[in-house]
Parts: C-alpha cells; structure tokens; sequence
C-alpha cells in the first residue's frame, strides 16, 4: 500500500523527527522501508508507490501520483522524476497553478520555507486521499488515517456523527472522516498552513454548463471524449501489463472497445462472476469480449472465497466502506495479477455521468412523487 504523510510542528525551530515519520509508516501495512526528508520543523513520509520526496530549488515536494499526463508535464519541464517535475511546474506557476496542469489521480504536498507554507491538494475527484488532524504540536497529515495514530496522543475513536452518516448514506463525506479529530481534503480542495493558521479552499468545482446541441452532435462529442481518456489513461505505456476491467455492462464494454482500437491488439479482459444468476453478468462480458476479441480470463467466486478474502479486504480500508463492488474488484484485481497484467482500466463513472443507473431513475421518482 502506499503511503504520503508528513507534519509540521508549531515551533519553528523544532525539527520533524524522522523516527516519528517512520513511526507514522509502520501504522500502514505493506509499506515496507520509507521515504523520510526533513526541512526546519516540516517532515515528510513515502512509501511503496508514493514518490520520494525530492528539493527542487528552495521547495520540497511529496506526492502520490497516477497521472495520465505525465510525458506531457516532462516535456514541459525538461524533467523526468515526478516530484522533481512538481517542483518545476511550482517555480512556473506557483501554488495553486501547478494543480491545474495535473490530470489524473494525485495527492500533493509542498513546503515553501521562504514563505513558511505548506501545502496539501488532493485531485479532483478526491481518487487519492489525505487525512489530517490538529495536534498539540502541529499538524499531521497522511493519506492513510491510521498513520495519523502514531501521533502523540493518537488514539482510534469512532465520530458519532460519522456512524450515523454511515449507516443511513452508506458513506462519510469529506470534510469529514470516520474518525473524531480527523478531517479529509474533500475532491478539488487544497489545504494551506501558515503561521500556524490552516485553511480549505476549493480549486475546482465541475460544472454542468446549459448548451443545448443536437443529438448527432452530441453522439459525436461523447466518443470523442471517451476516446481521448482511454488514450490518455493508456499513456503510451506496455500494453501487455494493462488489461481492461470487463464487467459485461456498457461503461466497461466501451472502454474494452477504444482499448483494442488504439493499441490494434489483443487486450487482455478480466471478469468476475458467480453463482447466484441475479449478480452473475459474465454472459454479457463474453459477447463483448468476442465482438472486441479479447484475450478474456473469468472466475466464478464461490462463498468460500468471499469469505477468505473478506479480512483483507476490511484491512485495506481505515473507513468503513459500503459498496459491496470492493470483493468483486479486489478478485478481479489479483485474477489479472496471476496473469501478469498489473493496470486495470475500468468503466466506472458511466452510469453517474449518463443517469445509467437504477438509482438515479428511482431518485427522480421519488423527487416526482415529493413534488
């Protein structure tokens, strides 16, 4: 798993420790052996997939990053490591203009000393996450809230509010986090400690512009975009170790499509089903993988499975989490792992972006019958 995390302490001649940085890193399995990078009283913490902090001039950046636009942000730096690259586009744009130039999933942390700032900002869709609580020293951060328990005084209590939220939403919305004294930057948000002083601003919001255009114009608009994002998701990378997350349903089938038309090969496909026929949609992922001709590998999960796999699942989350999808994906994830593809794309979104959904048709009911 990986990990962003740092603090900065309220003192300003108070180093950040980097025994409390690893400490902060063992809280989180899998990380293995950190990253660590002191400046003054500011501390940051990488580990697995995240990128090692790295000085670029005066600044000092750590990120998680899964940009889609990364060759793109070289070229336009003249650098190659991405923190480095970070570092760069800051000295370009400044913060928070850098943000604006990153497409895909990120969580970012900058420190300026010659203003005395640190800076957090999350993606706009809030993919990756950062946690952060205020302490008696200073502030925490961290993309795994249960690396904010190494803190002093760090302890695990549930956020009444969070529980209730929890059980009638089956979710907790950003700000808030399941824990008490534990906040998350919600989507298109960045975070700004100063002089001792924190503050949330948002700096990106999605807008739904009314433009009416006609249907064929449309139609042609939609494939166009989604072409665009599966390239970019592509990335010009080893197409052997990116398969495509075939679900049967149209979102997934799509993306299956634009994946065998760019790269003009045989895209691995990987799907789950099972037992009971009413979740079972492995029939319609077979149409779509041989209308695309995809190399497609399926597993049918049988109780026993779900059970074992049930504990790794839950340890993997530090939130509760309601969608039952997580078991499908998790089977699905390891089923392309033995075949040695390591990149899914999927065709999440689709129904939220068209209304696709059943929930949606129920939801405008309801607001029918209310009204």
């Amino acid at each position: 798993m990986s990990l962003l995390g740092g603090v900065i302490h309220r003192e300003p001649g108070r180093p950040a420790g980097a025994p409390l940085l690893e400490a902060m890193a063992a809280r989180v399995p899998g990380v293995g052996i950190p990253f660590t990078l002191t400046s003054a009283n500011v501390g940051f913490v990488v580990g697995a997939s995240g990128k090692a902090p790295k000085r670029y001039q005066t600044a000092i950046a750590a990120a998680d990053l899964d940009l889609v636009n990364l060759g793109e942000l070289r070229a336009l730096t003249g650098l190659t490591v991405g923190c480095e690259v970070l570092g760069r586009l800051y000295e370009l744009e400044g913060w928070p203009g850098l943000l604006r130039h990153l497409r895909g999933a990120f969580a970012v942390a900058l420190w300026d000393p010659r203003q005395d700032t640190l800076w957090l900002g999350v993606d706009h869709f809030g993919i990756k996450q950062l946690y952060y609580c205020d302490t008696p020293d200073g502030l925490a951060f961290a993309s795994r809230p249960s690396a904010l328990l190494a803190m002093p005084g760090g302890r695990a209590e549930a956020d009444p509010q969070a529980v209730y939220d929890y059980l009638n939403l089956r979710a907790v919305a950003a700000p808030a986090s399941a824990w008490k004294g534990v906040r998350r930057l919600p989507p298109g948000h960045l975070l700004t400690v100063r002089g001792g002083a924190i503050t949330l601003e948002r700096y990106w919001d999605l807008e739904y512009p009314e433009r009416r255009i006609g249907l064929r114009e449309a139609m042609t608009a939609t494939a166009r975009h989604v072409e665009e994002a599966v390239s970019a998701a592509l990335g010009g990378g080893p197409t052997k170790e990116t398969g495509a997350f075939l679900s049967g349903g149209t979102d997934s089938s799509t993306v299956l499509g634009y994946m065998a038309r760019l790269t003009g090969e045989r895209v691995p496909a990987f799907s789950i089903g099972f037992h009971e026929e009413r979740f079972d949609e492995l029939h319609y992922a077979d149409v779509a993988a041989r209308h695309f001709n995809a190399g497609h590998e399926k597993h049918i999960v049988t109780g026993d499975e779900a059970l074992a796999a049930m504990p790794l699942i839950v340890g993997a989350y530090d939130e509760p989490f309601g969608n039952n999808s997580a078991l499908g994906t998790y089977l699905c994830a390891r089923l392309a792992r033995d075949h040695g593809v390591r990149r899914l794309l999927p065709g999440d979104g689709g129904g939220d972006v068209f209304g696709g959904d059943e929930g949606h048709g129920g939801g405008r009911g309801v607001g029918v019958d209310a009204r």
